[in-house]
């Protein structure tokens, strides 16, 4: 009796664990930001609005537990991407993450840096709750998205002089 109750404690546990990290916990996942700053990049330098911010990372100290992180590698997506996404010799690292306003409001954003850490680009776009996002590179171009299995995205595209977002014909 005590060794099949011993099994039955063992294989909820492993149900309860494996149940953890199959459903969707990118769409569920909420960050606080608390940083007034991220490197020598101020909140305020990012969007004048900025009050605290928050870099997502699989680095120490991590945004997201080490299984999150592999099934992020695992889908080919990425918090930070390298490239020269407007051609113009320049290799921007891009970053994303969450930021709250001094008013309260919560925005995803992502934002580009020279490989010394100077600020080059930023874009933030509200949303009701500070949660997951990433990067999508193929080829030379970049897209920004809002969760793993679903086409919630947009493509980070040089236009004139700044990069913007287009989130295609089913996201006007």
């Amino acid at each position: 009796m005590k060794i099949s109750l011993l099994i039955v404690f063992a294989l909820m546990s492993v149900a309860t664990h494996v149940y953890a990290f199959n459903y969707a916990w990118w769409v569920t996942y909420q960050k606080e930001p608390e940083s007034k700053q991220f490197q020598n990049i101020g909140a305020e330098d990012l969007n004048p609005e900025f009050d605290k911010i928050l870099v997502f990372s699989c680095e120490q100290p991590s945004s997201f537990l080490k299984e999150q992180c592999d099934e992020i590698e695992r889908n080919n997506l990425r918090l930070v991407a390298e490239g020269d996404f407007n051609s113009d010799g320049v290799i921007e690292i891009w970053r994303t993450g969450v930021a709250k306003s001094k008013q309260g409001k919560y925005f995803k954003m992502l934002f580009a840096t020279t490989k010394s850490g100077a600020l080059l680009h930023s874009i933030g776009v509200e949303y009701d709750k500070p949660g997951f996002s990433v990067f999508m590179v193929r080829d030379n171009s970049l897209s920004w998205a809002m969760c793993m299995e679903c086409g919630d995205l947009a493509s980070v595209v040089w236009e004139k002089d700044s990069f913007v977002l287009d989130w295609g014909e089913d996201y006007d």
